[in-house]
């Protein structure tokens, strides 16, 4: 993904900037930072990437066919912001400012990167690329990054790409019940080799006529002898 989106800025970027300039997505190292250039160039160093749990796209999705059975489900997409730091590399400081200038100018005037800049791979998900430059509420690059890549402070602009990953759909999901059995509390069980239907129900009435013969013939139940003294 994040390959897909140096190209975006590249594309974005090299279509406006003068003829010549480099766009480079290295780490700025000490080393780096001596090479002799022999153009100016843009680095864009991607030095985080932070989830933007804030604007969750809900939680699961499901996927149904025509007769609305389930077929699929799938998360809901997830935006990150990459963050950029973005620097300008040339001979001298006026070409230099001069060259961040131009970038800050393209970039603030787009809030979003689309064609023909954007890859298809970032197209295709259908959720836009936003962009964001200097703003103070997202994540920036700390003045400490300097001494953490051991090279000399210089001007910055901190750029925030924000981008959706759609996660893959699941489909191994388990099947629908083709059958579903209930029982009725104090039925009489079938027999094993007994059809479905019909048999069950005579074999209820045969019991309860059978437990209604024994009954005496005022239709109540015996209660049991408890003695003579009548306790």
């Amino acid at each position: 993904m994040f390959h897909h989106l140096d190209s975006a800025l590249r594309s974005l970027l090299i279509s406006s900037m003068p003829a010549g300039t480099e766009i480079s997505f290295d780490t700025p190292s000490p080393a780096w930072a001596r090479h002799e250039r022999t153009a100016p160039a843009l680095n864009l160093f991607l030095h985080q990437i932070r989830d933007d749990a804030k604007v969750r796209l809900g939680s699961w999705i499901e996927r149904r066919d025509g007769a609305g059975r389930l077929v699929a489900r799938e998360q809901a997409p997830r935006e990150y912001r990459s963050c950029y730091l973005l620097t300008a590399w040339a001979t001298d400081i006026d070409q230099e400012h001069s060259l961040l200038g131009s970038a800050l100018a393209i970039l603030a005037a787009h809030e979003t990167i689309q064609a023909p800049y954007l890859p298809e791979a970032l197209a295709s998900t259908g959720f836009p690329v936003t962009v964001a430059v200097a703003n103070p509420a997202l994540p920036c690059a700390g003045t400490d990054l300097w001494s953490a890549l051991d090279i000399p402070p210089r001007a910055g602009v901190d750029l925030v790409i924000t981008v959706a990953v759609v996660p893959s759909v699941i489909t191994d999901l388990t099947p629908p019940a083709r059958r579903i059995e209930l029982g009725v509390a104090g039925t009489v069980p079938a027999p094993a080799n007994a059809p479905a239907s019909g048999p069950i129900d005579t074999q209820v009435r045969e019991h309860v006529n059978s437990d209604a013969r024994k009954l005496p013939s005022d239709g109540r139940a015996e209660r049991p002898d408890s003695g003579s003294d009548g306790h």
